[in-house]
């Protein structure tokens, strides 16, 4: 629920795409979102493609929150410095439930590089590479 994911990362209401983190592992994260007709990124009853993107790299930081809460440490702040290779098949509706997938590709310095995939009743309607700035997250600055 809201109390467990606000735990991993930063950003709050309205502005949350997720409403649950899944499962994760070292390298993949899955999360979850039941879209919302008052979602900040919802336009004509559907979520926009500045939404799915945004879905994917709050996956991504769901998944950096979990690794860091792991290891003591709390969540970080990250920044979308680069999306690549962006496909959508179409833009989900309102009342839709989203299962977003990400695998991390590369973790260089204070970058993670996901791939990110988003899935509406096991079929995928999105995906694309993200390139994900976030400061610190090698230990050697912003701490």
């Amino acid at each position: 629920g809201y109390d467990e994911i606000i735990k991993l990362v930063p950003q709050r209401a309205p502005a949350l795409m997720l409403d649950a983190f899944i499962e994760a592992d070292d390298r993949q994260g899955v999360s979850g979102l039941l879209i919302s007709e008052e979602n900040l990124y919802c336009r004509e009853l559907h979520l926009s493609v500045p939404g799915l993107i945004e879905n994917m790299a709050q996956t991504a930081a769901a998944h950096n929150g979990y690794m860091n809460l792991k290891r003591g440490h709390s969540a970080m702040l990250g920044y979308i410095v680069a999306v690549k290779n962006l496909k959508i098949a179409r833009l989900p509706a309102a009342g839709e439930t989203l299962r977003t997938e990400i695998v991390i590709k590369h973790e260089v310095m204070d970058y993670i590089i996901v791939m990110g995939r988003i899935y509406v009743q096991g079929v995928q309607i999105a995906g694309c590479e993200l390139r994900i700035y976030i400061p610190g997250k090698d230990g050697t600055s912003g701490r």
